[in-house]
């Protein structure tokens, strides 16, 4: 007796999923999602781009790159151009990137010039110091 009422509720429990799958899967789609609004997205490209430096070869980053992740991600990052050149290899061969054909030379020059690793320190040098002895 107790095995067919397990039977019973399983067939029930059944059915009641496939009835509620068969009505989510009837239930139209909106043809297209809802529109995000034009000022959104102006304030979005100005601050996830403002951390690329203006300059020749910006344009093709932001088209190459910032496509698949976003330009802290560029920004945080310093390399030599040939650093530059060994992650873009990095990426073409087990992230998809796509060949940058005859942009690359234009955004490795971009890359290296602008996110190029710095040899300074938090402050510049202290010049024309005049030092004294501290008396014993």
């Amino acid at each position: 007796m107790k095995q067919r009422n397990f039977k019973f509720i399983f067939t029930v429990a059944g059915l009641i999923a496939t009835i509620f799958t068969m009505i989510t899967c009837i239930t139209p789609l909106p043809d297209k999602p809802s529109p995000i609004p034009e000022k959104e997205i102006k304030e979005y490209k100005a601050s996830a781009l403002s951390e690329l430096p203006p300059g020749q070869g910006k344009e093709q980053v932001i088209a190459n790159c910032v496509h698949c992740h976003s330009s802290k991600l560029i920004a945080q990052n310093q390399a030599t151009r040939e650093g530059w050149l060994g992650m873009i290899r990095w990426m073409q061969k087990t992230q998809g990137l796509w060949p940058l054909g005859s942009n690359e030379e234009t955004i490795l020059d971009y890359l290296g010039n602008n996110f190029s690793p710095q040899n300074k320190g938090r402050r510049a040098p202290l010049t024309d110091i005049k030092w004294y002895k501290l008396d014993d």
